[in-house]
């Protein structure tokens, strides 16, 4: 275990890596920008991309297979998902309807783009093909629909439903000449990541490569409970302790 970043004046999160495993990009929330760093933790971050304009974050979802497109989120594009080049220019909206849209995820051909939106009132999981956007797929069917990931070869998807018990669902991809053929989804298995303020990675689980293992956030044993999400005690009649 190694750390990576060492700058106390800003919060580093919503940390993302790199195609060729030797980069790590995130995000600099008190600045409002994104930057790139070795993962060996040697040399300075590299800027990769500064929010303009009156937004409170923005934060990487994932990079193109090729590690040259970034696709990030920024609170100015309405919670929307927009595409920049990591080797500089300005970024192009992808989607930024009135709906909040975000935790997008590029299928490993880079021909699929996975988001979740409110559009229908409710977060459910959405695939869309890029980069065009024209042909659009509903991949939840649940009540909600949240965080989706990739499997490495693109031939699964996964969707948390909710969080605080509820199933990680899984759903079968296939790839045609017409376009896709989702399967229904399937739970997996139930899990509680924590909250544990705005820190957290906008992503809390990931899948080994082959799908069969995860990687889940919870909390160590003994570890305090952040302030919101501690009971809250409520005092009666207060003023007759004071007699």
């Amino acid at each position: 275990m190694s750390r990576l970043t060492f700058d106390p004046q800003n919060h580093n999160v919503a940390p993302v890596w790199a195609p060729d495993g030797k980069h790590v990009i995130f995000a600099k929330r008190s600045t409002l920008g994104i930057v790139e760093k070795d993962a060996s933790g040697v040399g300075e971050e590299r800027l990769v991309y500064r929010a303009e304009g009156a937004i409170n974050w923005v934060v990487p979802f994932g990079l193109s297979p090729d590690g040259a497109t970034l696709v990030l989120g920024e609170s100015a594009n309405n919670a929307g998902i927009a595409t920049v080049p990591l080797a500089g220019g300005k970024p192009a909206v992808f989607l930024g309807s009135p709906a909040v849209e975000g935790h997008a995820q590029l299928s490993p051909d880079g021909k699929w783009l996975a988001y979740q939106s409110d559009e229908g009132g409710r977060p459910q999981v959405f695939i869309r093909s890029y980069p065009d956007g024209r042909t659009k797929f509903q991949v939840s069917t649940t009540t909600d629909g949240l965080r989706p990931r990739w499997r490495a070869d693109g031939r699964e998807l996964y969707y948390a439903v909710a969080f605080g018990g509820q199933p990680l669902m899984a759903v079968s991809v296939e790839h045609g000449g017409q376009g896709l053929t989702l399967g229904r989804p399937q739970p997996l298995f139930s899990f509680s990541p924590p909250s544990v303020g705005h820190d957290t990675p906008f992503f809390p689980y990931a899948p080994a490569p082959d799908g069969k293992r995860f990687l889940i956030m919870r909390l160590a044993v003994g570890a305090n409970v952040v302030a919101r999400d501690a009971p809250v005690t409520v005092v009666l009649n207060w003023q007759a302790a004071l007699r």
